[in-house]
């Protein structure tokens, strides 16, 4: 059975959050996520978020978001940190 896909902004903020937590990985959030929950509320729908991490890093939260979604995968997420290839 396909899990239950998330769209709610606020939602794939803390699905994310949670896997990032599970592993140890420090992250903050910005952009209109960060400056609705700060009291300027915006309208985007999108969820901007900075995590420390080692390319080492990468795979077990992806693997625990490709659960939740098939558009995440490991080779991308890598390659998000290192520049234009």
């Amino acid at each position: 059975m396909a899990p239950d896909v998330v769209t709610d902004p606020l939602q794939v903020a803390l699905v994310v959050a949670e896997a990032l937590e599970r592993y140890g990985l420090r992250y903050l959030a910005g952009g209109s996520l960060a400056s609705s929950v700060s009291g300027e509320p915006r309208s985007t729908l999108n969820v901007d978020l900075v995590v420390e991490m080692t390319e080492d890093d990468v795979g077990p939260p992806v693997a625990a978001l490709a659960m939740r979604s098939t558009s995440m995968n490991a080779r991308s997420v890598a390659r998000c940190g290192r520049g234009p290839a």
